[in-house]
């Protein structure tokens, strides 16, 4: 092969590598698309392969310094020093995790029709086979159930100074649970999948023991206004644990080092935002839940909750 036809060939290979080192200049990484952050890693090794190819075959023609000069360039952008200031931190949280969570929207939905799916068995469950409910209720959560149905009341009444541990306490277990359906992931997604269906089984059966005993506005008002921020951060958490399967299951061009690498990446990202929803759950379900608040009242906190999410998400991938 002659070096014109060698320039031919490999010429848009080379020009799609340096579009994606120019916008990682202008934008950082988290401005880079799932295609072009999955592109990069492969588009490096090929590069690098045409240079020490041209270096051996056309010692002496300009393409050299050409390669030569991107390969210098994805060097540096790739692997130079980040920035820990606060102003990327600020972007981040304003932009790149919002726009995160939209381009991997994928593995998020699937997350939470695993949970959805869970809710809904069992709820449905208890209906049709009440007896199977001992083999999902943890022992510690039935002696709850039998003291709430007992007394004619859902939940406790906590007094102020109980409050702060409480929500401690919680936003503790609740980002444990986030980083295990996370690290879950390693297990090629079977794991955080079981994880999340157990979590959304246990919340359907217990929905429908209160139901069926006449409680459903009283537990719904006490699960839902923190509820719905913490489910949501599970369940970015969950996806989060399929894109590390996904750099298992389907490397690419990648191999699963490599993949895992770029999709690791990402998913700890996805993971590292969600440690404020975790904490605004904890504050919500220690603070809000425990007052004497109406039901309906409750019911429009995580109502807000939810729309507050939303707007963030929306904002955030409308911002310039």
């Amino acid at each position: 092969m002659n070096s014109e036809v060698f320039i031919k060939t490999h010429r848009s290979t080379w020009d799609r590598f340096n579009q994606i080192l120019d916008q990682i200049a202008s934008k950082g990484p988290s401005g880079l698309s799932q295609e072009d952050l999955q592109a990069l890693g492969p588009l490096f090794r090929r590069v690098t392969a045409h240079l020490a190819y041209a270096r051996t075959n056309y010692p002496d023609h300009e393409m050299i310094g050409f390669l030569n000069g991107l390969v210098v360039k994805a060097h540096g952008q790739i692997y130079k020093h980040e920035n820990l200031g606060l102003r990327p931190l600020w972007e981040f949280a304003r932009r790149g995790w919002p726009r995160l969570i939209r381009e991997q929207w994928r593995p998020i939905a699937i997350a939470t029709l695993a949970m959805i799916v869970g809710i809904l068995i069992g709820f449905c469950l208890h209906y049709l086979q009440p007896s199977l409910d001992g083999l999902i209720i943890p022992d510690d959560m039935k002696r709850t159930i039998s003291q709430d149905l007992g007394h004619g009341q859902v939940g406790i009444h906590l007094s102020l100074g109980e409050r702060p541990m409480i929500s401690a306490l919680i936003m503790t277990n609740n980002i444990k649970v986030g980083l295990l359906s996370f690290a879950l992931g390693f297990t090629w997604g079977l794991a955080t999948m079981l994880l999340l269906l157990y979590n959304g089984l246990l919340l359907g059966v217990l929905g429908a023991i209160y139901t069926s005993q006449g409680f459903a506005l009283d537990f719904w008002s006490l699960i839902l206004p923190h509820g719905v921020i913490e489910l949501l951060a599970i369940c970015i958490c969950g996806g989060a644990g399929i894109v590390l399967a996904r750099a298992l299951v389907q490397p690419g061009d990648c191999t699963r080092r490599d993949a895992l690498v770029v999709q690791g990446a990402i998913a700890m990202k996805m993971v590292l935002g969600t440690i404020p929803m975790f904490i605004v759950a904890a504050l919500i379900e220690g603070f809000v839940t425990p007052t004497s608040l109406p039901d309906l009242a409750k019911l429009g906190v995580s109502a807000c909750t939810l729309a507050a999410f939303c707007l963030y998400i929306w904002s955030g991938n409308r911002a310039p």
